[in-house]
């Protein structure tokens, strides 16, 4: 069984083109990511398969309104989220922003946080995962509603973010990583209940277990560890938010 799960694992390695700086996730069909034009900073969608980008007129091109820097593309490509940075007296603060992604309906969503962590949409686009930092410098992982900018919160985490963080397909658990400990560069991985806030370790280990990601259907984790001394490609199978 493993070698045959092993035997239908495909990679397409795409290189992006120059100009932009791509940190979004991709779409269903692997052709468009989003991304930061890099002289701009503008808020750009990037076609993974003829190398060409779009810029959709966020920025004004001269960096005073602001820059793009994290962004999610929503699963079917027609919006992205963007973590939006802008000076303000001299602190750099961070809001959500939302545009489709021929460049219109561009709306604010949260625009009082000192930073918004961007994720990931839900599968219906109705929702966004981020992570909101207070003025203490306190991380929130909520839960954003894309239609009116409604929050809410979830789980309070300490001042580091998730490197990864995403939602089940049904938007009942989310995963992430944290460090093990304040001064710790190991990670461990969590899932967290949408519903409840309770969360629990996927699996409760010494080694450095990171970037969770949850299969299409639900049914699997997939995330990095060094648990085999090097850093390799692990997958684990879930229900009900839990290893089975």
């Amino acid at each position: 069984r493993g070698a045959a799960a092993a035997a239908a694992v495909t990679a397409r390695k795409t290189s992006p083109p120059a100009g932009v700086w791509v940190n979004s996730n991709p779409s269903d069909d692997g052709r468009y990511a989003a991304g930061m034009v890099n002289e701009t900073g503008d808020v750009a969608i990037v076609d993974l398969e003829s190398g060409q980008y779009r810029p959709l007129g966020i920025a004004r091109g001269d960096g005073s309104n602001g820059y793009a820097s994290i962004t999610a593309l929503s699963p079917d490509g027609t919006a992205v989220a963007v973590d939006w940075h802008t000076a303000d007296k001299g602190e750099d603060k961070g809001a959500l922003h939302v545009i489709r992604s021929d460049g219109s309906g561009h709306r604010v969503l949260i625009d009082s946080a000192a930073d918004v962590g961007v994720y990931q949409w839900s599968r219906d686009g109705s929702l966004i995962l981020v992570v909101v930092t207070a003025s203490d410098g306190t991380n929130t992982i909520a839960l954003v509603a894309a239609a009116d900018g409604a929050v809410r919160p979830i789980h309070t985490l300490g001042t580091e973010f998730p490197e990864l963080m995403t939602l089940s397909p049904d938007a009942r658990y989310v995963a992430y990583d944290y460090p093990q400990t304040p001064a710790s560069r190991d990670r461990d991985i969590f899932i967290l209940d949408t519903h409840t806030g309770t969360q629990w370790p996927l699996a409760a280990t010494p080694d450095h277990d990171s970037a969770p990601l949850w299969s299409p259907d639900g049914r699997a984790i997939v995330f990095f560890s060094d648990r085999s001394r090097a850093l390799s490609a692990w997958m684990v199978p879930m229900a009900n938010g839990r290893p089975t």
